[in-house]
């Protein structure tokens, strides 16, 4: 089953887009820096989730909520005529949404144990990534990575995990990562700084939440992925020897 999962994740993976890291510093600064400590963020990760609204009367302004944002998006950079049509049917598809949308809203208890759900996947992605990042490290520049003794500090831990999109009966959610990098002195002079974010692709609420163990996956390979990244262009590139 694992294997399975891990699959479909990888497909997801494949589909997702990776930011790019900024230029290493100087080669002045990186040749005095050959005793890197790996240290996560001091503040915890931002975890935000868009789960669909709760019961039948949420389900009123959600339904048409959700109708005019199709509307809109059939309709974007509509020619002056498509305009006029989209203006005159707007209101008929708030009407038409307001009324489907207190049939389509699920039970309070039902979206709630599912946010449960995957709120922990989401939670337990934002944690132990410095580990990741010193494991890669050790594989690919054992003698930069130390413990104690340091010479500079890298802090990297994620500062949002998202599942976030658009829609209210059943968000079409996108899960994200966005990282933190930051090379320090040990007297705390910021060496390096940057940000990378990792995003995979858009599936239903209800979708993830059918088998939050296929989000679990898709966190954990795009956490490797991240940390080999993050090896591979701070340490590999910023203070490997003789660049």
């Amino acid at each position: 089953m694992r294997t399975f999962f891990g699959i479909l994740a990888a497909t997801a993976i494949q589909a997702c887009a990776v930011s790019s890291l900024p230029p290493p510093p100087a080669e002045d600064v990186r040749s005095q820096l050959r005793r890197v400590r790996i240290s996560g963020l001091p503040a915890p990760a931002e975890i935000v989730l868009d789960a669909p609204v709760k019961g039948w009367l949420a389900g009123i302004p959600a339904g048409a909520c959700d109708f005019a944002t199709a509307f809109w998006e059939v309709g974007a950079d509509p020619t002056a005529d498509q305009a006029a049509l989209l203006s005159l049917l707007a209101p008929v598809g708030l009407v038409v949404g307001a009324v489907y949308g207190p049939f389509a809203a699920r039970p309070t208890e039902a979206v709630e144990r599912e946010e449960r759900s995957l709120r922990e996947v989401l939670v337990r992605a934002s944690s132990g990534f410095a580990a990741r990042v010193e494991g890669q490290g050790r594989k690919a520049c054992p003698s930069i990575i130390v413990r104690e003794g340091e010479e500079a500090i890298l802090h990297v831990g994620p500062a949002a995990v998202r599942l976030t999109g658009p829609y209210w009966l059943d968000p079409f959610v996108r899960p994200s990562l966005r990282m933190k990098v930051r090379l320090t002195r040990t007297d705390g002079q910021i060496l390096y700084e940057a940000e990378i974010t990792h995003t995979g692709s858009p599936r239903h609420f209800t979708r993830w939440a059918s088998s939050p163990e296929e989000l679990a996956e898709y966190f954990q390979l795009a956490l490797d992925d991240l940390a080999e990244r993050i090896v591979d262009e701070v340490f590999l590139t910023v203070l490997a020897p003789g660049k």
